[in-house]
């Protein structure tokens, strides 16, 4: 695009299609970060109204633009990725109108520049917005929906991967902290061993992993300080 001179940065919808725990989340947030675009994580579980994408009417309490032109608007940036989480749990609820028809709208090219706001009263241009869904399967996905998104599967890591998925889930939790993975406390040897035959037994989750890992860490950094207090007692 940069070569081109196209002013944005845009590609197809994409739709990861795989297990839980797998990290389909967790790459859209590095994805948004490596192409230095905002990135608004939409819940798709349960939900059955559109008015937050499409904003509520004037004359309401609860009236207010969409969340997506809101989120715009704070990032001054109408080239943002956003990630619609579990869309095949969509709601298919006919009130204030199906949310899964006007996400059609929004995700087809010719009427995406054209999104009326309730709100707004107003057209948003939506065109420049990346779309990246993940999905656990695909059985409860409206085929309408399914044909917008190029699918890509995600498949199970190996249990040669240990290595770089552990270095991963510490770098996770450090910037969870605001720290850098160096400060946390270190895993003694026999745990990390530990950690990767668990891994070995069940590659697949990789969200079970981090969870642990949290886990041992916190248990260790409390070891650490009990220590210390000990010999600032004995001394």
């Amino acid at each position: 695009h940069h070569v081109t001179g196209h002013p944005v940065l845009k590609f197809r919808p994409l739709l990861l299609v795989g297990n839980p725990g797998l990290g389909k989340s967790r790459f859209v947030q590095s994805l948004g970060k490596t192409l230095g675009l905002p990135t608004a994580f939409l819940m798709m579980a349960g939900m059955n109204d559109n008015m937050m994408l499409k904003g509520t009417a004037r004359g309401w309490s609860s009236a207010r633009a969409g969340y997506l032109v809101d989120f715009m608007r704070e990032n001054r940036q109408a080239n943002p990725l956003v990630c619609l989480d579990e869309i095949e749990k969509v709601g298919t609820s006919k009130h204030n109108g199906r949310l899964w028809e006007t996400l059609l709208t929004m995700l087809e090219p010719t009427t995406a520049r054209c999104v009326t706001d309730e709100y707004l009263l107003g057209p948003v241009d939506y065109s420049a917005v990346n779309w990246v869904a993940t999905a656990n399967d695909l059985r409860d996905l409206p085929k309408p929906l399914r044909a917008r998104f190029t699918i890509i599967r995600v498949g199970e890591p190996e249990s040669r991967d240990f290595d770089r998925i552990f270095t991963n889930t510490l770098q996770d939790i450090a910037r969870d902290l605001g720290t850098e993975s160096w400060a946390l406390p270190a895993l003694p040897p026999e745990i990390v061993e530990g950690l990767r035959r668990q891994f070995r037994r069940n590659p697949g989750s990789l969200r079970q992993l981090g969870v642990t890992t949290r886990s041992l860490l916190q248990l260790e950094a409390r070891a650490q300080m009990d220590n210390g207090i000990a010999s600032r007692y004995f001394h």
